[in-house]
């Protein structure tokens, strides 16, 4: 059976993880846009910036990462796969990063709206580092790690498939928001306000360019 094969075989494990990266893309999206608008002085509505972070909070950090680094990467390790491999170490440092860039954020929404054109400039550039080491992340994981846990031992990767089925009903029993819906009506809210900002832009472009 070939890699692509593997990949496409249905396997809880897999399916679990990648519903958390079909989540944080939309988040990482909503993110961008917000950030656009920001970046732009466009209108912005009091406390969407904090469900964006807490959102990356909860369920980046407190589900995702904790989810990586609990259950996936020990049972791994335990497998034989080497903790020094170049795909853990990556991913132990990224999310080193996130961490700290979801840490800024969090510690700029205490503000939220009442930004310096500094602090502005500052939460931007946090945001579009974020959502570019988390994309970059995401993909290596596909194409590094994932590949892995499809070729665990058969009774390792029942093991690993029975504790993120329990991790994530716990966790959404615990979940009062749904962050999946909050990031897409921020999404479509400050995505279309993103457009509307960059129309006068490409109409100003293409007057040029017909002159």
């Amino acid at each position: 059976m070939d890699s692509h094969t593997r990949l496409v075989t249905p396997v809880p494990a897999l399916q679990s993880l990648r519903r958390d990266h079909q989540v944080l893309a939309v988040l990482a999206d909503a993110l961008d846009a917000y950030s656009a608008v920001l970046r732009a002085g466009g209108p912005l509505t009091s406390g969407d910036f904090t469900i964006l972070v807490c959102a990356w909070r909860s369920f980046g950090d407190q589900r995702h990462f904790e989810k990586e680094e609990q259950l996936v990467t020990p049972l791994l390790v335990r497998s034989g796969l080497d903790f020094g491999l170049q795909v853990l170490v990556e991913e132990r440092r990224a999310r080193e990063q996130l961490r700290y860039l979801i840490d800024v954020l969090e510690h700029a929404a205490h503000r939220e709206l009442q930004w310096s054109g500094f602090e502005r400039s500052a939460i931007c550039a946090s945001a579009r580092a974020l959502t570019a080491i988390h994309r970059r992340s995401s993909e290596e994981q596909e194409r590094e790690l994932f590949p892995e846990i499809i070729t665990l031992e058969p009774e390792a990767l029942a093991a690993l498939n029975q504790q993120l089925l329990r991790f994530d009903e716990a966790d959404e029993a615990r979940r009062v928001e749904d962050p999946l819906r909050a990031a897409r009506e921020l999404l479509a809210r400050y995505g279309s306000a993103t457009e509307d900002a960059a129309a006068p832009a490409e109409r100003r472009a293409a007057s040029g360019a017909a002159q």
